[in-house]
């Protein structure tokens, strides 16, 4: 097995059980806390975060059952193995997009909190759109650079660019 998979396992365990959970966690408090019923811009924020919320969990969904799981295959897929291999570029634009549209969220909910008055569910949700806007984005940065670069030099991912068929993902699961 190639030497960056060790160092690409690392990084995904790191993310599922370091960033994730800490993230699932913030969700969880600013949805403790959110206003029940009210105003129209009150309502607007819980909409807002149910978007937000469903992006993330979306996003970590198809990346711990597809992503992940791919990435890993291309080390361990021997050259003349045959068989469909997972189509790494396509995983990683899909999953730019899906980071992008939760990066937007994030944004679109912080306005809504930064023109409300400051409790203790708007202490919450400015700490969750933070932490998405800055430890989860900058995570996602360093993970589509370690990609590109695997792409570029890794000799596991250079010699099954050229392997068919390519695997087909699902965009139903996505």
């Amino acid at each position: 097995m190639c030497k960056h998979a060790t160092t690409t396992q690392q990084i995904i365990d790191r993310l599922n059980v370091e960033l994730y959970p800490r993230l699932l966690h913030e969700f969880n408090v600013a949805l403790e806390t959110l206003p029940t019923a009210g105003s129209a811009h009150e309502l607007a924020i819980t909409e807002a975060f149910s978007e937000l919320r469903q992006a993330f969990m979306s996003l970590v969904a198809y990346e711990q059952r597809l992503v992940f799981p791919s990435v890993i295959t291309v080390f361990s897929h021997k050259k003349n193995a045959g068989g469909a291999i997972p189509n790494i570029a396509e995983l990683q634009t899909l999953t730019k997009i899906k980071a992008q549209k939760l990066q937007l969220q994030a944004l679109h909910l912080q306005r809504f909190v930064d023109a409300s008055v400051e409790t203790t569910s708007t202490k919450a949700l400015q700490l969750l759109c933070h932490s998405l806007l800055n430890d989860f984005m900058q995570f996602r940065q360093d993970w589509n650079h370690m990609i590109d670069e695997r792409m570029r030099t890794c000799a596991c991912f250079l010699r099954l660019q050229n392997v068919n068929p390519q695997k087909p993902i699902d965009h139903a699961t996505v």
